[in-house]
């Protein structure tokens, strides 16, 4: 009796081994999706393709220089742009540096003072602010392309060339060690994302306000 009893209770544990393999055994699956991110940027570059600095060393009354501005998306969001350009008014009584659009009229190329490149839009509210606790102006300038760049989409020229004043008089020439007898014309230029913003170009209503609240909210941020 006491060899069958073991026997039965090996018979036992075998089966229990069995049916624990059989259950280890079943097919099984297991399935993860990972939602994958990638950060955006925001990125430009400017160029003026036209501008020759050794145009610029002996400047004259009335002289006009080829000056091009162009600024290009080349980040992977949407952007919008606004450009700064300074000094123009660096002459004071002597006149103001006019920029100058030119347009193609048939064979003919014409040039308009005082206008800017297509979609491009002057902020006279904020240009040429007071300097703090002063009443001097500060020689800056601010334009804002009304129309999103998407990536490696370029503006147009924010215009084409400048003038020099005609009023300007005669200044001694500089020598090696001394600086220019000229401010240079700076040209700055900023982006901000497209995505988010509350705001859309009307041509019948050109109010910029939205546009400027953005950069400010934006730049704010950073």
């Amino acid at each position: 009796m006491k060899k069958k009893i073991l026997t039965l209770g090996l018979v036992a544990v075998l089966s229990a081994a069995a049916a624990i393999s059989g259950t280890l055994a079943y097919f099984t699956d297991k399935e993860e999706k990972t939602n994958k991110f990638t950060v955006g940027n925001v990125n430009i570059e400017l160029k003026e393709e036209h501008w020759d600095p050794d145009k610029a060393t002996h400047v004259y009354p009335g002289q006009v220089l080829d000056k091009d501005p162009v600024v290009t998306n080349i980040g992977s969001n949407d952007c919008y742009v606004r450009v700064e350009v300074t000094n123009l008014k660096q002459f004071k009584g002597e006149g103001t540096i006019v920029y100058i659009a030119r347009e193609k009229v048939g064979d003919d190329i014409v040039e308009h003072k005082g206008k800017l490149g297509a979609n491009w839009v002057y902020d006279e509210a904020g240009s040429y602010p007071k300097k703090k606790g002063s009443d001097e102006e500060e020689d800056c300038a601010y334009f804002y392309y009304t129309k999103p760049l998407k990536p490696n989409e370029k503006t147009t020229a924010l215009f084409d060339a400048i003038e020099m004043p005609t009023g300007l008089t005669n200044r001694p020439t500089p020598s090696d060690a001394e600086h220019n007898n000229a401010e240079s014309i700076v040209i700055t230029a900023w982006a901000a994302q497209a995505e988010g913003i509350n705001w859309k170009w009307d041509a019948k209503n050109p109010d910029i306000s939205g546009l400027k609240a953005w950069f400010e909210a934006c730049f704010k941020k950073n």
